[in-house]
């Protein structure tokens, strides 16, 4: 019996393995107030108007009207590490690839002046990124410049159906946006016959 449950154990590891997804660019916990718990319970709901950010029935527990804004600036420092190269692409690691970039986040809750409806609205900086490497650097053929920037908006209604149970809904629209520079490599070795081809894109 024990190695039958072993077993299953260990085949539901192996079939859920491909949901264990990396944070990367995603900006989740910035400026919210259940950053200070990485996000732990934030579900559950909480006692601000950022409740609507993880759970929007989380806005039942607000009285009247409040109010959330946050704002701040990321400064990443991001460096490659060259070990190997070939005449092609150079020995340029490309130095402190990190920008400035600015985050932000708003969401608001209205209790409309009723014990069961409650109504809000959010809007959150969720991924971002803001590269800039050195011209010359080994890199350029993939990448020499990059912006990219994700936004939430999102409008919630929530209903008190009994006082343990309220049901909410959260329609979520997203805006996204990247630009990306590239070198085109020379027919023949490096040099100034590097032309940059820039992709730009943007939807909603």
């Amino acid at each position: 019996m024990n190695k039958l449950i072993s077993r299953s154990a260990l085949a539901v590891a192996v079939l859920g393995a491909n949901q264990a997804l990396a944070g990367g660019l995603w900006l989740n916990e910035f400026g919210d107030f259940a950053a200070g718990r990485a996000t732990a319970g934030a579900v559950a709901g909480t006692d601000k108007a950022s409740t609507i950010i993880h759970n929007p029935a989380g806005a039942a527990l607000i009285e009247g009207k409040e109010l959330f804004l946050s704002a701040g600036i990321i400064d990443a420092a991001t460096e490659f590490e060259l070990e190997e190269s070939n005449p092609i692409v150079g020995n340029d690691s490309g130095g402190d690839a990190g920008n400035i970039a600015a985050g932000a986040a708003m969401s608001y809750i209205h209790d409309l002046d009723s014990d069961k409806w409650s109504i809000g609205a959010s809007i959150a900086g969720l991924s971002g990124a803001s590269l800039d490497y050195r011209d010359q650097w080994a890199g350029r053929y993939q990448a020499t410049d990059v912006n990219i920037i994700l936004l939430a908006f999102s409008t919630s209604i929530a209903y008190e159906v009994t006082d343990k149970l309220t049901l909410g809904i959260a329609p979520q629209y997203y805006y996204t946006e990247l630009e990306l520079d590239v070198n085109l490599p020379p027919a023949v070795g490096p040099g100034p016959e590097d032309k940059r081809v820039q992709l730009a894109g943007a939807d909603l």
